[in-house]
């Protein structure tokens, strides 16, 4: 298994095809560069105390008036949840196309994206049921363990914590290379589950690796993603401080400023993550297969 190749290879296809970006700004990086680092106010004099400043503030509030924005995050929520069920089997499919021959183009892998929605979405409710199963289940024993002494519940949790990070390394490596097999192969969501735990558990090395790697990457490009935003945003916050405007104007022209970053960057990294384990499945299925320049044809089934 050449980890450093399917890593390299990733960062490549996500830098040279950037209408990917779109895909992967949807599966998986789109919130990278959203976050804000307020220990630049908390560090800096602003000469009045922040929560006295706001607790001055006496603004008669309808209650009634948080139901449309309720409804409009409502309905954004809903429209990232489809996008995403749209992106991930177009990413796929993207990368699937520029790896192992085909031609790939951004409306094309759209529509595949969308043939695959209700697939998809049977496979996400199956993967966040299991895990909220487990979830409430550990709950339960973790209850029943306090009801019988503090002790025992302290006992449960230290030896609940490593017992939870295994099932999920399980679940996310079973769903990850099932979404793969659904999308490359045109199978259903049962059958990609199936080939999804054969390689699974014909593969444990392999797939413990490639989860810390996936898991390391995700917190690196987090960490730069953030660097990146700081680097704009920051020195636009502190100007608008300097020029005495106040802090809500530096937070807002920080945010603002921040949205672009944070598109590009979350379709780059969400690009390169998803692909990581996309190029990982091939490697899996066709150890040293079909390169770009080879004919398209589907992964082998599995047995």
């Amino acid at each position: 298994m050449e980890y450093g190749k399917i890593i390299n290879d990733s960062f490549r296809i996500a830098w040279k095809h950037k209408s990917l970006w779109l895909f992967g700004l949807f599966a998986g990086g789109g919130g990278t560069g959203f976050n804000f680092d307020d220990r630049l106010f908390r560090e800096y004099d602003l000469g009045f105390d922040l929560e006295d400043f706001f607790g001055s503030w006496d603004i008669p509030f309808d209650w009634h008036l948080l139901i449309p924005v309720i409804v409009a995050f409502a309905v954004m929520g809903l429209g990232f949840m489809v996008m995403h069920l749209i992106s991930v089997p177009a990413l796929i499919d993207g990368v699937n196309k520029i790896q192992r021959g085909g031609e790939y183009r951004l409306g094309s892998s759209f529509s595949v994206g969308i043939d695959f929605f209700w697939r998809f979405l049977g496979l996400s409710v199956i993967g966040f049921m299991i895990v909220l199963s487990v979830i409430m289940l550990g709950i339960g024993f973790g209850v029943v363990a306090y009801a019988v002494h503090w002790a025992v519940m302290v006992f449960y949790i230290l030896i609940m914590i490593p017992v939870f990070l295994v099932f999920i390394f399980g679940v996310t490596s079973v769903f990850e290379l099932g979404t793969r097999a659904m999308v490359v192969r045109d199978i259903g969501v049962f059958e990609s589950l199936h080939e999804g735990y054969f390689l699974f558990r014909h593969h444990l090395g392999y797939n413990a690796i490639m989860f810390l790697i996936y898991i390391g990457f995700s917190i690196g490009l987090g960490i730069g993603a953030l660097m990146i935003w700081a680097m704009v945003g920051i020195p636009i916050a502190l100007l608008v401080l300097a020029s005495g405007l106040g802090i809500v104007p530096a937070i807002i022209l920080a945010v603002i400023m921040g949205i672009p970053v944070s598109l590009v960057v979350g379709g780059f990294c969400g690009t390169a993550l998803e692909s990581l384990y996309t190029l990982y499945y091939f490697d899996l299925v066709e150890p040293g297969g079909p390169t770009q320049n080879a004919t398209p044809s589907p992964a082998a089934p599995l047995t």
